[in-house]
């Protein structure tokens, strides 16, 4: 099942961990694999991948953190909801992007 253009999951492949789309390469090793200080093209020729691959995991993991970021300032609102805060409670938020 395709989950995010270029990632499918498969309960059949890699236990139904976040793959590139035909591959058995997880989303994961690629992206802990690049917080580990490797560089695209060393992830690419390690597990004969393209550079549109490594992109794409990397994509999918931004727009999973963005969704998570964005359900946690949901539940922020809804508990706040009401209640008032300082000014520099409110600017440094504002710094985050995050307007009321």
């Amino acid at each position: 099942m395709e989950v995010f253009p270029g990632i499918t999951m498969d309960p059949g492949i890699r236990f139904g961990k976040l793959c590139l789309t035909g591959t058995r390469m997880d989303v994961a090793t690629i992206v802990s694999t690049l917080s580990a200080g490797e560089t695209i093209e060393a992830i690419q020729e390690a597990y004969a991948l393209s550079r549109e691959q490594v992109l794409t995991a990397l994509r999918y993991t931004a727009r999973m953190s963005q969704h998570i970021f964005l359900q946690q300032w949901n539940m922020f609102l809804e508990y706040s909801a009401g209640r008032k805060f300082s000014a520099s409670f409110l600017s440094s938020i504002a710094g985050l992007g995050v307007y009321c």
